[in-house]
């Protein structure tokens, strides 16, 4: 198990990942190219979109 402080962030691995989360935290992912950036929307999954089209 891992955890994160407030505004912490941690490095998840190129696989399906499932994350639980109590207490009323909001969260959300970020998946970046190898550049380090974010390609548009479609690469943020959060409670509103809890997948991304990769799986």
């Amino acid at each position: 198990m891992s955890v994160l402080v407030k505004g912490g962030n941690g490095f998840v691995p190129s696989v399906p990942l499932r994350i639980a989360v109590s207490g009323g935290v909001d969260t959300m992912a970020l998946l970046l190219t190898d550049g380090g950036v974010v390609r548009g929307d479609g690469d943020v999954v959060f409670h509103g979109a809890p997948t991304h089209p990769s799986g």
